[in-house]
This record gives C-alpha cells, sequence and structure tokens, in this order.
C-alpha cells in the first residue's frame, strides 16, 4: 500500500519538474541598440555626445581648446539615435558641428526622460539640442528623420548654415535667443521648416522653406 501511495507523489514531482522553468530561464525584451545600419560615405560612425561642461570636449579628444579663435571642432561623424545626437548645455566653450550626418530613429520603448529640455519639451528625434552656449556654429550638416533637426535654446551668438533637414517634423527651432543668423538651409518638413519664439537680433537668409511660425517671416 505504501508503494501504491509513493507512485502518484513520484510522477506529480516529476511533473512540477517539467512545466516549472528553469531559474536560468530569462526573457529579453527587444533590443534599444541600433544595429546593422549603412553609414554614409565619408562619414565616421560615432556614439550620442552629450556635453555638460567644457571639459567634457576633451574628453571626446575633439580637436580644438574651446577658445574663440580654436574652437572644438565636431566634424564628419554619423549618429544615428533615438535621443538627440548631439547634447551641448551650459557651456562656455566655442565649439563647431560640421559636416555630420544625424539620423533619426523612432522607439517609444527608449527612455530619454533625462534629456527633457526646457518648457517640457521631450527630446525624442532631435539631432542636434543646444542649451545656454554662445559663439557656435552647426555648418553642412544634414538631419534627417527628425522631429527637429536642431533645437536651440537660451542661446546667443551662433549660425546654423548649409544645412538639409529632410524627412523632418522640424527644421529648425530656435527660442528665447539672440544674434543669431540661419542661412543657406534647405530640405522638406513636415509642418515647420523653421520656428522662432521670443528672439531678437537675427536673419534668416537664403532658406528654401515651407513656412514659418510665430508670425516671423523672412
Amino acid at each position: 500500500m505504501r508503494r501504491y501511495v509513493g507512485m502518484p507523489m513520484l510522477f506529480s514531482l516529476l511533473l512540477l519538474l517539467i512545466v516549472t522553468p528553469s531559474h536560468r530561464t530569462t526573457f529579453r525584451s527587444s533590443p534599444t541598440s541600433i544595429a546593422n545600419e549603412v553609414v554614409p560615405s565619408g562619414y565616421v560612425e560615432h556614439e550620442p555626445i552629450r556635453v555638460l561642461q567644457d571639459s567634457d570636449f576633451e574628453d571626446y579628444s575633439f580637436a580644438g581648446n574651446g577658445s574663440p579663435a580654436n574652437p572644438y571642432v565636431i566634424s564628419n561623424l554619423y549618429i544615428r539615435s533615438v535621443g538627440p545626437a548631439i547634447t551641448i548645455r551650459q557651456v562656455n566653450a566655442r565649439f563647431v558641428i560640421r559636416d555630420c550626418y544625424f539620423e533619426g530613429v523612432r522607439d517609444s520603448s527608449s527612455d530619454v526622460a533625462d534629456w527633457r529640455p526646457p518648457l517640457g519639451h521631450i527630446p525624442f528625434g532631435r539631432g542636434v539640442w543646444i542649451d545656454d552656449a554662445y559663439g557656435f556654429s552647426i555648418e553642412n550638416c544634414t538631419f534627417v528623420n527628425r522631429d527637429v533637426g536642431a533645437l536651440i535654446y537660451d542661446s546667443s551668438d551662433f549660425s546654423v548654415s548649409d544645412c538639409r533637414m529632410n524627412s523632418c517634423t522640424s527644421g529648425a527651432g530656435v527660442s528665447y535667443s539672440a544674434d543669431f543668423g540661419i542661412s543657406g538651409c534647405r530640405g522638406e518638413s513636415g509642418e515647420r521648416f523653421i520656428w522662432l519664439q521670443e528672439d531678437t537680433y537675427f536673419s534668416i537668409t537664403g532658406c528654401e522653406s515651407h513656412a514659418f511660425s510665430e508670425g516671423n517671416i523672412l
């Protein structure tokens, strides 16, 4: 009788082992990294850049020293990312972003909450986000599939020139800034090519655009 009772118990234990996952079983979500992209000719693939103080420029080993005569130079890079390709905030160093290609990838599963700019905007798909800087330039860059190609806030004495904004909701956005110029930029835009908000002493010349907002018209 004892033997008869033990067989069902043994069978139950075996069944439990079969249907219960092992402690080694893991469940992985879809990867958020960007893989198998084709780097456009003439560019070097690079990870997103975050500069939150002047010394960060040196950590990336960019050419230059940040002076007006010898600004840091970020050039010939291809950055494909969900969040901002380049973030530069609250710096005194001078810099140039030149001949770069920024391609956006929309992925709502990625966490970019740490990179929220002012006014509550979420920086999904921003190509370049600059906040509180001066004496810089963005030259001959390409922005593809971005919510905003270049977003500039609370900055002065800068220029954006000869850039291409393709398949972007907005090509460039400038807020609370002064003494700047946008020239020779072109491309397609879903809603607004260039939008301006509370800016002073600026010029916009030679741009091929669809529309301007905030009453600022060429």
